[in-house]
């Protein structure tokens, strides 16, 4: 078994090794060991499985070489110093798993998850604060326990942890600051989207709910497939969890309104500025409007676009000309997109 004491003893006797940053090292285990079928296949048919190869294919050798920028010597010393160790690592599926369950079972109880959502500023951002003139760390801090959708591994206990200016009182989350009642995002599109006071999605997620939206499928569904693929992946150490891993179609839509309002404000270079206060369903609402005046004034890349496949150009019985266009409406509860009257410039009612 290889030791701590073992690796150092033996570096004792290559000074050019053991005088290499300790990050080369990480790599080295981290490649060879991902490319572990690619050094056995080419081994004679006598060499068990089971068992380190004494050497490197010469491809996998100059890889290494080049990638870690040292020389074919180091990489076959590095080889024969922690090649056992390299052939007794768990696959990265399987060490991905060993640490889910070391967190859920020993980390849970001592409030640590493997999933903590922090602000990516540290110090106060606001120009008018004396906090930001002095670069202090922002070091009163809230948690909360919170959920956080992911497109592979499924729902995960996760934890929000805010921090506070204590001179201007900004309050700053994951996603977004707090000030004077109103949320302003931060430049960018972040890594989760906060679709509720305690729920998370990833943006890769959120991306394929759109994709799947765009060709056939409802919100509804998305989220119904969602819960039916996180049956597979729940855990009995989750079960104490203040909150439950089943996603509602509402968020589903506002982690879409949310993700397309932020690349727009990105595409502009703005901040996503909207209400703290009041309901969610209303929160980004005014934002719509205004991004879909401005596309009605200034336009889009999209919006001259036609072709056979959405407009149709026929001739009515009256010898007219006319055209009409495809739109996409929800199949379930089928509704007008638009006013009737043609160019009608007020909003409707309900849609």
């Amino acid at each position: 078994m290889h030791t701590i004491h073992s690796l150092l003893a033996a570096m004792e006797h290559h000074p050019a090794v053991a005088s290499l940053p300790f990050s080369t090292l990480l790599t080295f285990l981290r490649c060879a060991h991902r490319l572990k079928d690619d050094i056995l296949q080419p081994q004679p048919h006598s060499i068990s499985v089971l068992c380190t190869p004494e050497v490197l294919p010469p491809s996998i050798t100059h890889f290494l070489a080049a990638y870690l920028d040292i020389s074919i010597d180091d990489i076959a010393i590095l080889w024969s110093m922690v090649g056992d160790l390299v052939w007794s690592l768990p696959t990265p599926e399987e060490a991905d798993m060993l640490e889910e369950d070391a967190f859920r079972r020993y980390g849970h109880p001592h409030g640590i998850t493997r999933c903590t959502l922090y602000p990516p500023v540290k110090t106060c951002t606001n120009p008018e604060c004396a906090s930001w003139k002095k670069g202090s760390v922002l070091n009163k801090e809230e948690q909360r326990a919170v959920i956080a959708f992911t497109l592979a591994d499924g729902a995960h206990p996760a934890w929000s942890v805010h921090l506070k200016c204590h001179l201007c009182h900004t309050n700053y989350h994951n996603n977004y600051s707090v000030q004077a009642g109103m949320r302003t995002y931060y430049p960018g599109v972040p890594l989760f989207i906060q679709v509720g006071e305690h729920q998370f999605v990833q943006r890769e997620l959120v991306m394929q709910w759109m994709d799947l939206m765009q060709v056939a499928v409802s919100a509804t569904n998305c989220a119904c497939l969602y819960d039916i693929a996180q049956a597979r992946r729940l855990s009995s150490h989750d079960v104490d969890w203040q909150f439950g891993t089943t996603l509602t179609t509402e968020q589903v839509w506002d982690a879409f309104t949310i993700l397309a309002l932020l690349e727009d404000a990105h595409s502009c270079n703005a901040r996503l500025v909207v209400s703290h206060d009041g309901h969610q369903q209303d929160r980004f609402s005014a934002t719509m409007r205004a991004r879909t005046e401005r596309i009605i004034v200034f336009g889009q890349d999209e919006l001259p676009h036609a072709c056979d496949g959405c407009v149709r150009i026929f001739t009515s019985p009256d010898g007219t000309m006319s055209r009409t266009e495809v739109v996409v409406t929800d199949g379930v509860t089928v509704g007008r997109p638009c006013c009737a009257v043609p160019y009608c410039k007020n909003p409707l009612a309900s849609n």
